[in-house]
């Protein structure tokens, strides 16, 4: 039987209830052929996301943290566990022993610093970008998901002014990262 295919090793950063994480745990469930290796994590405190979220934030947590799925060999196809207090503007500093690892896919769903000043908003997204690449295997690739137009590419709708924008090329660039597509989320 083949090997399994997937998304292979995937760092989730900045989840705050770690649904997306959970979802991408669930479809590589779903599929019979999917591998994934995923360490879902979190800004804020475990103890703060129980606080904020409750009970269901628990449960969520519980299933991110006991996940393993068997393929074919009996060796493990699915594997996840669940981080706190990690910032993804400083992944080798606050991953803990995960920092070791090199992941083939980091992904990010709309950060934000929560203010209006653009500039630190453009600032967040370089500085993620500095400490996503050391942490990419050699090919992996760096998702982030932001609202429409925030990324200041020519191919978003709607389009707004390049100086209303976060200049996601050009904050990737200075981590030597190369944008190669832009997809409707």
């Amino acid at each position: 039987e083949p090997e399994p295919q997937g998304p292979g090793r995937v760092l989730t950063v900045g989840d705050g209830d770690l649904s997306f994480s959970l979802d991408l745990l669930r479809e590589a469930h779903r599929s019979t052929d999917q591998h994934l290796e995923l360490v879902a994590t979190t800004l804020d405190s475990r103890e703060h996301l129980l606080s904020s979220y409750g009970e269901a934030i628990a449960v969520t947590i519980a299933e991110l943290e006991q996940q393993e799925g068997k393929g074919p060999g009996d060796k493990a196809r699915v594997r996840s566990r669940c981080l706190h207090c990690v910032n993804a503007t400083a992944l080798a500093e606050t991953l803990g022993d995960a920092s070791a690892q090199q992941f083939d896919r980091i992904d990010w769903l709309f950060p934000h610093t929560g203010q209006k000043k653009i500039q630190t908003n453009r600032e967040l997204l370089r500085a993620f970008f500095v400490s996503a690449r050391g942490q990419l295997c050699s090919g992996g690739v760096v998702r982030v998901a932001l609202c429409a137009g925030q990324g200041g590419t020519p191919l978003e709708a709607p389009h707004r002014k390049y100086g209303d924008s976060w200049w996601a090329v050009e904050q990737a660039a200075s981590a030597g990262l190369v944008l190669t597509s832009v997809i409707s989320f």
